[in-house]
């Protein structure tokens, strides 16, 4: 999402514990959200389904210089949510 971008948002989230960046292509994004109520995500409610992935590509270059800040970045394009958790639960435990 954007809280990172605002403020000192991501110095507080990096100092209160660990960050997680997970990088997900935006066309991928924008089949998540299509699949779910537009409405209730404003950046996007009246955005055409069909030009969604270029708003979200647009959005994500400006966003991305501060997730690439996050404590670890999980590519999860073609891995599984299942492998995603253990992932996580693995990296948590450290």
């Amino acid at each position: 999402g954007g809280a990172p971008i605002f403020f000192n948002n991501l110095e507080l989230i990096n100092a209160a514990g660990k960050s997680i960046f997970l990088d997900v292509p935006a066309q991928q994004i924008a089949q998540r959200i299509v699949a779910t109520d537009i409405t209730d995500r404003p950046l996007f409610a009246k955005t055409h389904p069909e030009s969604l992935k270029d708003k979200i590509e647009f959005m994500r270059s400006h966003r991305l210089p501060f997730y690439r800040q996050a404590h670890l970045t999980i590519s999860g394009d073609t891995i599984p949510v299942k492998n995603i958790l253990e992932m996580l639960r693995k990296e948590t435990q450290r």
